[in-house]
């Protein structure tokens, strides 16, 4: 299983006045957990997963917080897992440059993220065509430091995070 971070579950009492009986919920991406249960008659988890259309129910448990440890370390994670690609990082020019005509994100040294290809149209030493920069028909003048692909869209949401700058994500 991947070591890759989850959104965090936020986990709501159902009835937070009754100490006897224990129901919680919480859900992400589709997948409804209710941890359930009380003292007498021991805890359990149930889930109903929308994507898959499917559902389950796993008892035994000891307490609510052990319910709720195994959902958010066991299951919740084997659920998520087909959905969760890794964020590319970023690769230095100086390192290697992408094959010709690749569609890539790129990284300026003015600190601005662009879409672009690289060596599309070779009428220039700095052989990047950004989009959405309209002078010189998409020459530009920032100097690319940086470029990745194309991340897929589980890994978008991630995009600003991990670097070492700000950046801004520009296409047209």
């Amino acid at each position: 299983m991947s070591n890759l971070p989850l959104k965090a579950l936020v986990w709501r009492n159902q009835n937070p006045e009754d100490t006897r009986i224990f129901v919680e919920h919480t859900q992400a991406a589709g997948v409804f957990y209710t941890a359930h249960g009380a003292e007498q008659d021991g805890y359990g988890a149930v889930w109903h997963d929308q994507m898959e259309g499917s559902h389950g129910k796993k008892e035994g448990f000891e307490s609510i917080e052990e319910v709720k440890r195994w959902i958010e370390t066991d299951h919740y994670p084997s659920k998520m897992q087909p959905y969760i690609k890794p964020m590319p990082t970023w690769i230095s020019v100086d390192n290697r440059l992408p094959e010709h005509k690749e569609k890539c994100l790129v990284l300026t040294e003015c600190g601005k993220v662009w879409t672009g290809h690289y060596g599309l149209v070779a009428k220039s030493p700095n052989e990047w065509w950004l989009h959405g920069y309209t002078v010189k028909q998409g020459w530009h003048p920032y100097e690319v430091t940086h470029w990745m692909p194309i991340p897929e869209f589980s890994t978008m949401q991630n995009l600003h995070k991990g670097g070492d700058c700000e950046t801004t994500y520009q296409d047209t």
